[in-house]
């Protein structure tokens, strides 16, 4: 009977395991990724790491698609998630941060430091790695005791992408916002293991984001340009829209009409369609099982097509 318990607890084991690594999409860099917290109804580790974050008054909120619970919110007082990540880069080792934010304007704050994620020994500032905005709404980074700033407001309230990658085979910074290179250079990045907490949200000065975060991802190494623009463009990969069994849309890419197929139940929904950086460019309902949607008003690009209702965001490439 012991043994049997045994093999059962070593089977739920690995089926827990195995279900952690599913939550990773195949655009997501798998090499080197040390956590990824796709917050999808809690703050759990999706990349199969099992460093889950501990939430501490941050709430649930839509995300960037319009998905309910796919996000989180934080008040810019109190709230802030923090993690044990295991094997965080430490000294002037490689490692590349990236995420999506969603900033508000703290005009009734007298605070001029917003933290948006920070980690290492913050009493002493060479050991010590932050992003945050600085009170005029530039997004600033700091390390090794110097603080480097984009000069760009980002305090407009829309979802936007950012990716920090450190290159420790010549000692150089890149900061990209919404796959643009903002600003780099070169520098020793060194941060220790003092203090092993991730934070997101608020450093232990107590200076506090105020606004959304969704899709933190953590890698012990330089992702490389190329990864980082599949991180921005490829919500789901184009050949990655899955046909639901009750699901279908077609032609994929098209140039004008998109065809949205499913059964009875869908009728009457509502579906959205986002540009890339999250502001809204359509909205209509599923009138038939076969539905069409024109797309004739909106200029070439990628187009992220979400419907009510579905846990399921479909990428649209118009040509």
């Amino acid at each position: 009977m012991n043994i049997k318990k045994i093999l059962l607890s070593i089977i739920l084991i690995l089926g827990f395991n195995t279900s952690s690594n599913s939550q990773v999409p195949s655009y997501l860099p798998k090499n080197g990724l040390l956590s990824w917290w796709p917050f999808s109804g809690n703050a759990n580790d999706g990349s199969g790491n099992g460093c889950n974050g501990i939430v501490n008054e941050a709430t649930l909120t839509t995300d960037r698609f319009g998905n309910i619970n796919s996000a989180y919110s934080f008040n810019g007082t109190s709230s802030y998630i923090e993690a044990n990540v295991k094997n965080y880069p430490l000294k002037g080792e490689a490692r590349t941060i990236s995420g999506w934010y969603k900033a508000n304007n703290p005009i009734l704050s007298k605070e001029y430091d917003f933290c948006l994620l920070n980690y290492g020994n913050i009493s002493d500032p060479i050991n010590w790695f932050k992003i945050s905005f600085y009170r005029k709404g530039y997004l600033d980074i700091q390390f090794n005791s110097n603080i480097y700033s984009s000069q760009e407001n980002y305090f407009n309230g829309n979802w936007t992408f950012f990716t920090f990658v450190f290159d420790d085979t010549n000692n150089t910074y890149s900061l990209y916002i919404n796959n643009v290179y903002k600003l780099g250079g070169s520098g020793y990045l060194y941060t220790n293991g003092i203090d092993n907490l991730f934070r997101i949200g608020r450093n232990k000065l107590n200076n506090y984001f105020e606004g959304s975060i969704d899709d933190i991802g953590i890698w012990n190494r330089a992702l490389t340009p190329q990864e980082i623009s599949a991180l921005y463009n490829n919500s789901l990969g184009v050949n990655e829209f899955k046909q639901n069994t009750t699901i279908s849309i077609y032609p994929n890419p098209t140039t004008n009409v998109l065809n949205f197929k499913s059964n009875a139940n869908m009728i009457n929904s509502d579906y959205t369609i986002y540009d890339q950086s999250g502001k809204i460019m359509k909205i209509g309902k599923i009138t038939h099982e076969n539905t069409s949607i024109q797309l004739n008003n909106l200029p070439n690009g990628i187009y992220l097509l979400n419907v009510e209702n579905i846990k399921q965001t479909f990428k649209v490439l118009k040509e």
